[in-house]
């Protein structure tokens, strides 16, 4: 099975800025992930099965509310891990310590 490369600190700490901040960003996240981590230069063009979300993009608050652990995440084992890693009402799970111990 095919997975995004961990990010970069740096690119983790914007894409959070980005998914907390920016409602044009989130818009476009929510349509194609792949594609805008591409475009706004989070992570380089790669190969491989194109991440998607399936329900609804978490809030602004709940990624502030996960921000750092999330950090975490993106930077050990990179985006779409997960296949609901940035979902409304999933983040908490995900990033559950049982669930973290997994990505570490």
């Amino acid at each position: 099975m095919y997975r995004k490369p961990p990010l970069s600190a740096e690119n983790a700490v914007r894409l959070l800025d980005l998914l907390c901040d920016d409602d044009a960003f989130r818009n476009e996240f929510s349509v194609d992930p792949s594609a805008a981590l591409v475009r706004h230069a989070l992570q380089p063009l790669a190969g491989g099965s194109p991440c998607a979300i399936h329900g609804v993009l978490a809030s602004k608050e709940e990624f502030s509310a996960v921000r750092s652990q999330l950090v975490a995440s993106l930077v050990c084992s990179g985006p779409f891990k997960v296949p609901f890693m940035f979902e409304s009402e999933q983040l908490g799970l995900v990033l559950a310590p049982d669930a973290m111990k997994q990505v570490a």
